[in-house]
This record gives structure tokens, C-alpha cells and sequence, in this order.
């Protein structure tokens, strides 16, 4: 249910959408025949499927398969909610500036750390409108978080030298291996608004640390899809989100063309 609100919501709102490939591990038969229906309804937008077959390796065999200069890691909790157009990110350089989906002026506490106030850095001069520029060692909570693998851009050689050098487990411990030296950029470049948001709204993760989030169990999830339901991507765009990650109650509605 939440990688097809993610996709849905790219489909609705990411124009110039980069080919999309999904990195999955289910746990049983009825999530894994949900993943399949998810992968068919959204096979346009879809253009590889890779099954867990050890977090580090399946990883590397992905991003060093895919043919792109640059890449950018999306969760599946994650949800566009706004229009945007993703070759704007294009127009930088990863090596020099890392561009991020997820922030924008109004991020101004960073939930993963109780919803701790941090307002934006001093953003500096630009001549193209409608970006913001920083420098990430100059910000506090997400707003120094390069190595976010919730929608920021990297040059795919650089992650590749990361991956085949340093040891990582899971997505919290990638995130760890890629705040490295390996990774040059000393900008951040967003837009005004953030044009994707984490729903905070379950625990998946097996790793260590262990951040705030809801309590709705993937069972749950996997119930209301088998009884064609969906989240209401439409409602989560509506919510005025001041942080990268929020925990919210689960908007629902029912699949259309079922």
C-alpha cells in the first residue's frame, strides 16, 4: 500500500520522471502477491524489480546496473505532494551540490530528533529563481543531512566507490556509510517547497537506531489493500507539513478499477 502511494503520487506530480527501480524484500506469500499487484498496476512507470538478496550486495549489483549518471533514493513511505519537475535537479552538479526533494523553507523541525527545532541556514545568493542554497555543514538536523536517502541526488560514481568500500547492513547504516569524504558536495540545493514527504506511520527497519513513528503494522496495511483500498494520496498532499517526516493518521480510500 505505501509503495503505491509513492508511485501514484510520482505519476501524478513528477514531471520528467527518471526510470524507476524498486529494491524489495517480502516477508511472506500474501505481501509478496501484494508487491506483484503494486508492480502490474504501475509497469509503465516501473523499469526494474530487484528481490532482497542481502541488503549491501543487492544494493551494489542495483546502482551499478543502472545506466545514469546520477541517482536518488526514495523510501516506500515516502509521498509527492506537490507538482514538480524532477530535471530541475538536473541542472546541478553532484560533486559541488547534492539537490534534495525533501526540503524547502517551511522544514523547520526535524522529527527523527523529537520534532527539534531547525529553522533553514542563510541561504545564499542564486541567479536562478526558486532554488535555495546552503551549505550543509552549516545546518542542523535535516538541513545537514546530505547523505538523506530520502530524495536527494547523488553522482552514481561516487555512491558506487561508497557502497564497495564501506560496510552498511541496512538503509540507517547506508545513510551512515555515505556521510563520508567519498561524497565532495559542500552545497544543498532545494526548492522553495519540499515536493516529497516520510509518513512516519510505521517501524520497519531492524536496525539500531530507532526513530519516532506510528504504530500501524504492515499486516494492517496488507489488509486494507487486499480489500481495495489505498491511501489518500490527495489528503496527505493537503496536510502543512513543517518537518521532513511526520506521523500521521492513515488516509484512506477505496481503489477505483479494480
Amino acid at each position: 500500500m505505501q509503495l503505491d502511494a509513492l508511485l501514484r503520487s510520482m505519476a501524478l506530480h513528477a514531471r520528467n520522471a527518471a526510470p524507476v527501480y524498486i529494491y524489495y524484500m517480502a516477508t511472506d506469500a500474501a505481501h509478496r502477491a501484494a508487491y506483484f499487484d503494486v508492480f502490474r498496476r504501475h509497469a509503465q512507470l516501473v523499469s526494474g524489480v530487484v528481490v532482497d538478496s542481502g541488503f549491501r550486495a543487492g544494493l551494489r549489483y542495483l546502482v551499478g546496473s543502472v545506466n545514469a549518471e546520477r541517482i536518488a533514493f526514495l523510501m516506500d513511505d515516502q509521498v509527492f505532494v506537490r507538482a514538480t519537475d524532477l530535471e530541475r535537479a538536473l541542472i546541478f552538479d553532484p560533486r559541488q551540490a547534492i539537490f534534495s526533494f525533501r526540503l524547502g523553507s517551511r522544514i523547520t523541525e526535524c522529527q527523527p530528533l523529537g520534532n527539534l527545532k531547525t529553522p533553514p541556514p542563510r541561504f545564499h545568493p542564486f541567479d536562478r529563481p526558486g532554488y535555495l542554497v546552503w551549505r550543509w555543514r552549516e545546518g542542523r538536523g535535516d538541513w545537514g543531512c546530505r547523505q538523506s536517502l530520502d530524495g536527494n541526488v547523488f553522482l552514481r560514481s561516487q555512491v558506487i566507490d561508497i557502497l564497495s568500500k564501506r560496510e552498511f547492513h541496512g538503509p540507517q547504516s547506508l545513510e551512515a556509510a555515505l556521510d563520508d569524504r567519498l561524497l565532495t558536495a559542500e552545497l544543498g540545493v532545494c526548492e522553495e517547497s519540499p515536493s516529497v514527504v516520510n509518513l512516519a506511520i510505521n517501524r520497519v527497519s531492524t536496525e539500531a537506531v530507532v526513530y519516532p513513528s506510528g504504530d500501524c503494522h504492515t499486516d494492517v496495511l496488507l489488509e486494507h489493500w487486499v480489500k481495495g483500498f489505498q491511501m489518500d494520496v490527495d489528503a496527505i498532499a493537503a496536510i502543512p507539513f513543517s518537518a521532513c517526516h511526520a506521523i500521521v493518521d492513515l488516509a484512506i480510500q477505496a481503489r477505483g478499477g479494480d
